[in-house]
C-alpha cells in the first residue's frame, strides 16, 4: 500500500459528495471494467445456487454493477453522493438505493448475519482506513467481488485527488485473506491510464 493522501473519513465524504454524477456504462475507457466486474458478480452468484440473493454494494455510484442484477435478486446499493443516488434509482427502479457514508454504517444495518455477494468495486483506494473495513464487511458475505487500479498514481495522481492509495497486486490478493475469503478467479484490465484487478472470492469453510 503507497499513501497518496492523508484524509479522514469526513474529508473523503465531502470530497465525493461533490463528484459528478458518471454513468460508466457509457464510458468508453470504463464499459469494459463494468462488463468484466458483472462478470465476476455473475460467477460468484452462480456458486451460490439458486436464488434469489442478497446483493450489496458499497460506494455503489449511479448502480451500474449491482444494479444490472435488479431483476432477479434483492439489490441494495449505497452511497454518499445525493444526486448519484438519485440516478442510481432513476435507472434501475427494482434496487434499493441509500445515500449514506460507507466507513460510518453499521454493517449489522441489514438485520442479517450474513449476505450473499459484497461487492467492492473502485473503492478501497477512496477509503482513508481500509484494512478494518474490510475486515469488518467481508465475513458477512459469503463471497465478495472487488476491483481497484494496480500501481496506480505511481507517476502523479491520475485520479483528480479521489485515490488515498495505490495498491499493488499482492494487495488486492491480500483483501481476500484479510476478510476470510478464498479468492476464486480475477483478471486485470487496462482502463485508462490504469491496470485494474477485478476478482471475486468466496468465504472459507467456517
Amino acid at each position: 500500500m503507497k499513501p497518496l493522501k492523508t484524509r479522514t473519513a469526513e474529508e473523503g465524504v465531502t470530497h465525493h459528495k461533490n463528484d459528478p454524477v458518471r454513468v460508466y456504462t457509457d464510458d468508453f475507457f470504463h464499459a469494459p471494467r463494468i462488463k468484466q466486474s458483472v462478470s465476476e458478480v455473475g460467477k460468484a452468484l452462480e456458486s451460490l445456487g439458486t436464488g434469489p440473493h442478497i446483493i450489496l454494494e458499497l460506494a455503489c455510484g449511479t448502480g451500474d454493477i449491482c444494479g444490472q442484477f435488479a431483476a432477479d435478486h434483492a439489490v441494495t446499493g449505497i452511497d454518499c453522493n445525493p444526486e448519484t443516488v438519485s440516478k442510481a434509482r432513476e435507472r434501475w427502479p427494482g434496487a434499493v438505493f441509500m445515500e449514506k457514508d460507507v466507513t460510518a454504517l453499521n454493517p449489522t444495518f441489514r438485520g442479517f448475519d450474513v449476505g450473499d455477494v459484497l461487492i467492492l468495486c473502485e473503492t478501497l483506494e477512496h477509503l482513508s482506513d481500509p484494512k478494518p473495513f474490510v475486515e469488518a464487511w467481508l465475513p458477512l458475505f459469503r463471497t465478495s467481488v472487488i476491483s481497484h487500479p494496480i500501481d496506480g498514481d505511481l507517476m502523479g495522481d491520475l485520479s483528480g485527488g479521489d485515490h488515498c492509495w495505490s495498491y499493488s497486486l499482492d494487495d488486492f490478493l491480500g483483501w481476500f485473506k484479510l476478510g476470510g475469503h478464498v479468492l476464486q478467479h480475477h483478471t486485470v484490465l487496462a482502463v485508462g491510464g490504469y491496470n485494474i484487478a477485478i476478482g471475486w472470492g468466496k468465504r472459507e469453510a467456517q
